[in-house]
């Protein structure tokens, strides 16, 4: 194994205001690592499910911006902004050679992938068939027609990631919260498929009760489909339940959903001691600190509370987020 390697071209603007109490952070990177390695699936011969493996080249390009604000600052009272803006693009631009791509996780209908030309953590799964105009091809029973070849069906990376630390500090009390937000990156559902699978999910419920629908799309000789379908019709077999249809896991297609959220990451409030308390101790000071991450959350997801690709990062001492330049990319389970 050879050890990774990373060239970083940063370019940007580190500018001050109104005595410090506005500062302004602005960062163009392009950083290029060869040799990247990666915990990826192995052969089961090898006694190993995932091994460290050198996987080629990887591309990671994107601005940053950091504002920091001081609105109030009194002798008693002191309000602070730091926020955090982070928009980036990650291509894998080389492979080994020989080796077409490599798996970083597999289920039967989907798989997270190192495939040149593509993000990293490329989703590839179970689709539908469709013709050059993205059209649904409709079997001659009504159904959409089946992908015979897995194809790609989402990008776990988001389109931007942000962060909103506030702290308020009055004598010894600080009360300081973080939101984090995300907006795009695909999560497949993997549980919603699952669930759907054994129909115990909310939609294989809902689909009990459909009957006649037509499928919008084309026959395979790009007529316009009129053939109904009963979404749960046991007379069929399995082929005439819907849910059934696709395997344990359902189509991974069906499952691939938005990954915006909004949370509140972290509340912290903490009071530190007077000093006088401590001139005959040992002790300098003290401080007491109640604190509760992930309190709330807010996203469309419609399955376990997803789980970010880039922006599950501790904070730094003072509030800042890390970002994805000092960070690998990494796909959400």
């Amino acid at each position: 194994m050879k050890a990774e390697t990373t060239a970083t071209f940063e370019i940007g603007a580190d500018l001050k205001f109104f005595l410090g109490r506005l500062d302004v952070d602005f960062t163009y990177y392009k950083a290029t690592t060869t040799d990247l390695i990666v915990e990826a699936e192995v052969s089961a011969p090898s006694g190993f499910i995932v091994a460290p493996v050198n996987a080629g080249e990887i591309v990671n390009e994107g601005i940053e911006l950091m504002i920091g604000v001081n609105p109030v600052r009194t002798a008693n009272f002191r309000w602070d902004i730091d926020a955090n803006f982070t928009q980036f693009e990650n291509t894998v631009t080389e492979l080994p050679e020989g080796i077409d791509q490599l798996s970083l996780a597999t289920f039967s209908a989907l798989s997270s992938l190192i495939v040149e030309g593509e993000p990293y953590g490329v989703l590839v799964g179970t689709a539908y068939q469709r013709n050059g105009q993205g059209q649904l091809i409709i079997g001659a029973d009504g159904w959409p027609l089946i992908n015979t070849e897995q194809i790609k069906v989402g990008d776990p990376n988001p389109d931007w990631i942000a962060g909103i630390r506030n702290s308020f500090t009055y004598k010894g009390l600080r009360l300081s919260g973080l939101i984090d937000i995300r907006q795009g990156g695909d999560i497949w559902n993997g549980t919603g498929g699952v669930m759907d699978g054994l129909g115990v999910g909310g939609e294989s419920s809902r689909d009990r009760e459909v009957t006649g629908y037509v499928y919008e799309g084309v026959t395979e000789s790009g007529e316009v489909n009129t053939t109904p379908v009963d979404f749960a019709n046991p007379a069929n077999g399995t082929s005439g339940i819907k849910w059934k249809r696709n395997g344990f896991l359902g189509l991974a297609e069906d499952n691939i959903e938005d990954g915006s959220w909004v949370r509140l990451r972290e509340l912290t409030l903490s009071w530190t001691m007077p000093k006088l308390w401590f001139d005959s101790f040992f002790l300098q000071g003290a401080t007491l600190t109640f604190s509760g991450r992930n309190l709330w959350l807010d996203t469309d997801y419609s399955g376990v509370a997803p789980r970010p690709t880039c922006a599950e990062i501790p904070t730094t001492p003072a509030g800042i987020i890390l970002t994805c330049r000092t960070q690998r990319v990494t796909p959400s389970p």
